[in-house]
C-alpha cells in the first residue's frame, strides 16, 4: 500500500512539472506570435524643404569681395521680370575678370538645418543671355562648419532650365549652415541671371 501510495505522488509531481514547462513553453510561444503578429513600424520618409521661392523678401547675399577669395558676384535682389514659384525670383548679377576659373557665389542660410534622408536640391532657373552659363549648388554644413559639400556644375543654356543635384554623398545633412549658388567660369561680360523655387527632397 506504502508503494501504491508513493506511486501515486510520484505521478503526480511528474504530471505537475509536464504541466508546468507545458505551461512555460506556450507562454513563450504565444509571446513570439504576439511580436512577430505586431505591425511593423511605418517608414518615415523625409518631408521636403522649400529653401526658397522668393516671395517674402530676400535673405541671399552675394559674395563678392566679403570672402577674399577673387569672387566675381555683384549683388542680387527681387525681381518680378521672371518666376516659376509665385511671381518674384532672385536676380543676380555676375561680372568677368576675363580669368577661366572664375566664380561668382550667392548664399543664404536656410531656414530648415535639418536634411536628413534628403537626397537632391533643385532649383528653376532663367538665363536670359545669349551664352551658357555654368551653375553649382555647394553647402557649408556641421556644427563646427566642416564640411563643404560641392558637387559637378551644370551646363544652363539660354532660356529656361530646372537643375537637380545629387547630395545624397553630402556630409552633415543633419546641420546644413548655408548653401551657396555658384556661376563657375568666366561669362563674355557682366550680366544676369534669376534662381527661383529652390528646394531640397
Amino acid at each position: 500500500m506504502k508503494k501504491i501510495i508513493t506511486l501515486i505522488a510520484a505521478l503526480a509531481i511528474t504530471t505537475a512539472f509536464f504541466s508546468c514547462a507545458s505551461t512555460d513553453k506556450n507562454d513563450e510561444v504565444a509571446a513570439v506570435k504576439s511580436e512577430s503578429t505586431t505591425a511593423p513600424a511605418e517608414n518615415t520618409v523625409a518631408e521636403p524643404i522649400l529653401i526658397d521661392d522668393f516671395e517674402y523678401g530676400i535673405y541671399w547675399e552675394a559674395i563678392g569681395s566679403s570672402w577674399n577669395d577673387g569672387d566675381q558676384s555683384m549683388y542680387c535682389k527681387s525681381s518680378t521680370a521672371w518666376g516659376t514659384e509665385g511671381e518674384t525670383s532672385l536676380e543676380c548679377t555676375v561680372r568677368t575678370a576675363g580669368a577661366e576659373w572664375e566664380k561668382s557665389g550667392f548664399f543664404t542660410s536656410p531656414l530648415e538645418t535639418n536634411w536628413t534622408g534628403l537626397t537632391k536640391i533643385s532649383f528653376d532657373v532663367y538665363n536670359p543671355n545669349d551664352f551658357d552659363l555654368s551653375l553649382t549648388v555647394v553647402t557649408q554644413a556641421g556644427e563646427n562648419w566642416e564640411a563643404w559639400n560641392q558637387i559637378d556644375a551644370q551646363i544652363v543654356p539660354p532660356g529656361e532650365t530646372t537643375l537637380e543635384f545629387d547630395i545624397s554623398s553630402y556630409q552633415h545633412l543633419e546641420f546644413i549652415q548655408r548653401v551657396i549658388i555658384y556661376q563657375f567660369g568666366a561669362v563674355p561680360q557682366q550680366c544676369e541671371f534669376y534662381i527661383d523655387n529652390v528646394q531640397a527632397y
